[in-house]
Order: C-alpha cells, then structure tokens, then sequence
C-alpha cells in the first residue's frame, strides 16, 4: 500500500475540480470552494493517519471541529448520493498519481515543512500623526500639538503661568 499523503490528497481534489492550491487553503465559503474542501478533508481522515487538529492545521482550518463539521455534511452527501461520483473519480486518481517525495532537510520532510508554512503578510505602516490645531487649556490660545497627547502649548510664557499657578 502506498503512502498517501494529506498535500497529495489537497493536490488531487483541487486540480479534479479545478481550482487552485490558495482557493483550497483560502477562507472563501462559496459552495464551489467548500464542497471540495470538505472531500479532501473526508479524504484526509479516511485514507491517511492524520488527526483532525493535524488536518485542520494543515487545511489552514480554525480548529478540529471544523474539519469534524466538514467530515459529517460531506458524509450526508454521500449517504444522498450527490458526489459519490465524484468521489469515485477522485480516488481513482489518487491511485494512479505517484507517491509524494520526501525530502529530509535537518530533520524535517518536505510534506511537513509544507504543512507548518503559513502566509504571513507585512502588517500596514502605522498612519502618521497629522496635527490639528488646537486651543491651550491654560492659556485658550491655538497651537498645533507635537503629538496626539498634547493639550496645552509649549509657550514660554503659559508654562510660567501654570508654574506660577
């Protein structure tokens, strides 16, 4: 029996129904998108020995009940008989495509470096402050603060007047 991995399942599902590995991955909830992401994630529990956190860290899913959910409705489908042949299709093609490579890179495989990878994106620069002018609560004259915290002026004589005071 051959080995048979979650990224080559997520491979076989995607490319049988056309769509691309970030679709797969993505959170879109298009009935397009989770149907078949619900196949691999059936898929996934009954042909390898995967966990559900682990298919779910995999599929980029929030948690393991997610993949529990998405294990049971595809289930209903199958029991109704709405993508049984397309199940059919994607486990015979899952029998003839060749065993996944592995790579062992300083201890790790590629499949499990590709299952801890995640996108992380740059966060947005920081908005700069823009100053407003403003009236002193001392003095009631405008001034355009230094930074956001700033509500009294920095002028020589209103700072003697608050010492003073």
């Amino acid at each position: 029996m051959e080995h048979i991995t979650v990224g080559k399942i997520v491979d076989v599902v995607a490319d049988h129904y056309g769509l691309t590995l970030a679709e797969m991955y993505g959170p879109g909830r298009a009935r397009s998108l989770s149907h078949p992401r619900q196949m691999a994630m059936y898929l996934a529990r009954k042909r390898t020995g995967a966990s559900l956190p682990q298919i779910a860290k995999y599929l980029r899913r929030a948690d393991h009940t997610t993949i529990m959910h998405g294990i049971k409705v595809f289930e209903d489908r199958i029991k109704h008989g709405t993508q049984k042949k397309d199940l059919q299709q994607v486990e015979e093609r899952l029998a003839q495509t060749p065993p996944m490579e592995t790579i062992n890179v300083t201890g790790y495989s590629a499949v499990s470096l590709k299952m801890s990878y995640k996108i992380k994106l740059p966060k947005p620069p920081a908005k700069p402050y823009v100053a407003k002018p403003r009236t002193c609560l001392a003095c009631q004259n405008e001034f355009l603060p230094r930074h956001k915290h700033q509500f009294m002026c920095l002028d020589k004589q209103c700072l003697r007047k608050r010492r003073a005071a």
